[in-house]
């Protein structure tokens, strides 16, 4: 796994972390597998639908980390 990489990318949710502390993901939900990918907000958009498995369970494993102390957590790995 190389360095993150710098994007340029355009979306609104800068407007929302102006108002409220936030973070932005990037999951990887585009398919690698098509030679022309639509962009996200596209129709044509194909979503890999694990990706979504992806995004709940960093959601999960942030809000686990912000409500349950620290002495309660069960490692499960």
């Amino acid at each position: 796994m190389g360095p993150p990489s710098l994007s340029m990318a355009a979306e609104d949710f800068s407007f929302f972390l102006r108002e409220r502390p936030g973070c932005f993901f990037f999951i990887g939900s585009s398919p690698k597998t098509l030679p022309t990918q639509f962009p996200h907000h596209s129709p044509q958009f194909d979503i890999v639908e694990d990706s979504l498995v992806v995004g709940a369970s960093v959601f999960l494993q942030l809000v686990e980390d912000l409500m349950v102390p620290t002495t309660k957590r069960v490692k499960t790995n």
